[in-house]
């Protein structure tokens, strides 16, 4: 199944969740789990944390242990999550620490950032540079970037080389994050017209690259930012003159007020910044994400 199919479930999911439906969310994982087998750690993640805040400790212990069986492991942040704090005092989630600790360290150690390119079928408009969310990849993300180079762009989704859980990655650390992200521009010698976009934290990378003047680029298309406004406005005074922005963001999503706070601050200061608010649409891509880009793109553009 497709990445998109997944977002589906996993909405459905916390939505059973957020009504306090526990045995039903879990049921719901149950029953369509055999039609993402590439999703196996999320799913047995989230099975963990059900059954945990269900009471369930062997439940909960059980279902990491299959992932620790498997040959997964989670990032130490992942099981600081508040919903394992009734297994949080035993020893088999002390020993389940340890050993998937060890895995993280391992994979971090030979992790790299990358990169897959698309190019269009004609002329170049421009380069579109996206950026994953936390939790994501190239693989998660990508799909939802190429269809740009319909409209002329070519499209560069970046991976960071900072690692979430076995193959979804992070840009946790800001100044590796901007690192990797000065390196691919280099690599790619971006034309005058690029734009970086990004969803979440990529997006608040993209913001924050673009404002603060850390990379040649004045253009950012930002997907459910997860950026406030007092993270935005000290990076006004750095800003390229000739900055522009698009903002996408749901008005379910908890940082829509936010977001639009600051859009309008960017406003006031002078730089042309369009928000696309996505009626119905929590922490994530709007449904008919291809049109809004092409929204975007023609606005950052122009």
């Amino acid at each position: 199944m497709t990445e998109a199919a997944f977002r589906v479930l996993r909405a459905q999911v916390f939505a059973l969740y957020n009504q306090h439906s526990y045995a039903a969310a879990l049921a719901l994982i149950e029953q369509q789990a055999p039609l993402f087998p590439q999703y196996e750690s999320d799913l047995l993640f989230w099975r963990a944390c059900l059954a945990s805040t269900m009471g369930d400790q062997a439940g909960a212990i059980g279902w990491l242990q299959q992932a620790a069986d498997r040959g997964l492991w989670y990032h130490e942040r992942m099981l600081r999550d508040p919903d394992l704090d009734s297994v949080r005092g035993t020893e088999a989630f002390a020993q389940l620490q340890v050993l998937f600790q060890q895995r993280y360290a391992q994979a971090q150690a030979v992790a790299t950032p990358q990169r897959r390119v698309w190019e269009p079928a004609g002329a170049v408009q421009g380069l579109l540079v996206a950026l994953h969310g936390a939790n994501g990849s190239i693989a998660s993300d990508g799909d939802y970037w190429q269809p740009a180079t319909a409209f002329g762009w070519r499209v560069a989704m970046l991976q960071s080389a900072q690692l979430w859980s076995p193959n979804r990655y992070h840009w946790a650390d800001p100044a590796q994050a901007l690192a990797e992200l000065r390196q691919h521009l280099a690599e790619l010698v971006p034309p005058p017209l690029t734009v970086i976009g990004g969803f979440s934290m990529g997006a608040a990378l993209a913001v924050r690259a673009v404002l603060s003047g850390a990379v040649a680029v004045n253009r950012f298309l930002a997907v459910a930012p997860a950026i406030r406004p007092e993270q935005v406005e000290p990076l006004l005074a750095h800003a390229d003159p000739h900055t522009r922005g698009y903002v996408v963001i749901g008005d379910l999503d908890s940082l829509s007020q936010p977001v639009q706070e600051w859009v309008v601050t960017l406003q006031q200061a002078g730089v042309p910044c369009e928000v696309e608010v996505c009626r119905g649409v929590n922490h994530d891509y709007p449904p008919d994400f291809t049109a809004t880009v092409q929204r975007g793109l023609a606005f950052l553009a122009a």
